[in-house]
């Protein structure tokens, strides 16, 4: 295996970019707020585009358990007002309405959505000890959201930040597979910080297994990298063949989908091309 993102290689690339990018996310923060931050939370790296200081969010001053979900009304209450306010940076392109992605802050079912997503981390940390590996190098908070339907999302300007919403009557597997999904976008965020990976253009169109349409050569790039950590973890916990409710087929035939329609259509850097070697290779092993 090529090892961009998997195997030995990519636990120590995964880990190696995460420690650097926290690093010197949370030094930029303190020197453009003349603020010692006490450590590394996903809202700094949102810092460079704000207009006033992170502290006057208090985001940065609240503790939580690093991968673990998020409890606290208030903590979540915080993010809430920080996300509406800087709606045009961090919801703006996601698809459907505002009311789609908005936070469980309060409710009855806040206990019982605790409860699952703590049991699909458990079946993620013992069922593929390389997620296990990666885990917090990439999952810094798990924030639920409110609509029982199956969504998440991630966003590079705060990364670490997992964003995960499901539907009331929903399997473990689906629950883990699709955190999986996040970690695979944020895995792929860390990459492009190093390099561009792809070396045509970023917005050509390419057929997206996740969307079901074409999306911009970077989105699909995106759906690919998801959809591999999710073919990762289906392997390693023995579902090879698990076809996700999000697709008629199973996902090592989405994969394999996907990187052949991003290689139809895209040129890529060296460090790139060995990626769709390694998500090839994850399908087939």
């Amino acid at each position: 295996m090529t090892g961009v993102l998997f195997g030995e290689q990519g636990v120590g690339n995964i880990k190696y970019l995460s420690a650097e990018l926290r690093r010197k996310t949370l030094e930029l923060a303190r020197r453009i707020d003349n603020n010692d931050y006490p450590h590394y939370t996903p809202w700094l790296c949102i810092r460079p585009l704000l207009t006033k200081p992170l502290s006057q969010y208090a985001l940065c001053y609240i503790s939580h358990t690093p991968g673990a979900i998020l409890t606290d009304k208030t903590h979540l209450k915080k993010i809430e007002s920080f996300l509406e306010e800087n709606h045009d940076l961090t919801l703006s392109n996601l698809i459907g309405s505002r009311e789609d992605w908005e936070i469980l802050v309060s409710g009855r079912r806040r206990k019982s959505v605790a409860q699952e997503l703590n049991a699909a981390i458990d079946f993620i940390l013992i069922k593929s000890s390389y997620l296990k590996d990666v885990y917090t190098s990439l999952v810094d908070m798990i924030i639920p959201l409110r609509q029982s339907r199956a969504r998440g999302w991630s966003c590079q300007y705060i990364r670490g930040a997992v964003f995960l919403g499901f539907p009331r009557v929903y399997s473990q597997l689906d629950l883990a597979l699709d955190l999986a999904h996040e970690m695979g976008h944020q895995a792929l965020a860390l990459l492009q910080s190093s390099d561009a990976l792809i070396a045509s253009d970023w917005d050509a169109p390419v057929y997206s297994e996740v969307r079901k349409t074409n999306r911009p050569a970077f989105q699909s790039l995106h759906a690919a990298a998801a959809i591999a950590f999710m073919v990762k973890l289906a392997k390693d916990a023995d579902f090879n063949d698990y076809v996700h409710q999000e697709f008629s087929y199973p996902l090592t035939v989405a994969l394999h989908k996907s990187v052949l329609a991003l290689r139809q259509s895209c040129k890529f850097t060296s460090l790139g091309a060995s990626l769709m070697d390694d998500f090839e290779l994850i399908a087939e092993i």
